[in-house]
């Protein structure tokens, strides 16, 4: 296991397991990533074995073991140390609670790896943390919800709009036709009447009078 430190202190640990673990995919899993499965895959090198490097901060003891396709586990051949984890099986530890005696990382080698805390380097590229990831993608997914609500809530308020529109214009027009219905009668209606009543009618109607037929008739 090599440990080299950063000037601000971090400690980039390689964790590594030789080709004769006979596995296709290998991840470390530990107190520095939740146990998670998933998030430190090692990389196979050439020659078969599997390596990673991660970021982690000094003054403590970092547990750890390796999960070899996803069903089995594994301790680092050349860990620090190990302890039990209560399921009858022991644990790797990586000591970080002295590191001043470990040698400074060279600026030109420091320069490609991430000091940043928990996250893992790869042929000297900086490999973002399926946490970063998911975290992000979590971010995006919120948005895209809150989007597509925005556009449903504004299609409602515009077909709602829209249905209102409609009914006044249809109640509008029904209004009409009954005032229009309604005239027409009364005009039909006059000129059925007696020519005397008619004479009245033209009449009373041009003064504007309100007076009702019988009204006419007893004037008459």
């Amino acid at each position: 296991m090599d440990k080299r430190r950063f000037e601000d202190g971090t400690v980039l640990v390689a964790f590594e397991l030789p080709a004769a673990v006979s596995a296709r995919t290998v991840s470390v899993c530990g107190d520095f990533n939740g146990w998670a499965e998933h998030i430190h895959p090692l990389h196979r090198l050439g020659d078969g074995s599997f390596r990673t490097e991660i970021a982690l901060p000094p003054g403590d003891r970092w547990r750890f073991r390796y999960l070899l396709d996803g069903q089995r586990w594994e301790n680092d051949w050349a860990a620090d140390d190990y302890v039990p984890n209560g399921l009858g099986e022991d644990n790797s530890v990586v000591d970080l609670t002295d590191t001043q005696s470990l040698p400074i990382m060279d600026a030109a080698r420091a320069a490609t790896a991430s000091p940043r805390s928990g996250e893992a380097t790869a042929d000297g590229a900086t490999a973002r943390t399926a946490t970063d990831t998911e975290a992000t993608a979590d971010t995006e997914a919120t948005a895209d919800t809150q989007a597509t609500a925005d556009t449903q809530a504004t299609s409602d308020t515009q077909a709602t709009a829209d249905t209102q529109a409609t009914l006044d214009t249809e109640a509008t027009t029904d209004t009409q036709a009954t005032l229009d219905t309604e005239a027409t009668t009364d005009t039909e209606a006059g000129e059925h009447r007696p020519w005397f009543l008619r004479r009245w009618w033209r009449r009373l109607s041009h003064r504007g009078d309100t007076h009702s037929t019988e009204d006419l008739v007893r004037a008459r």
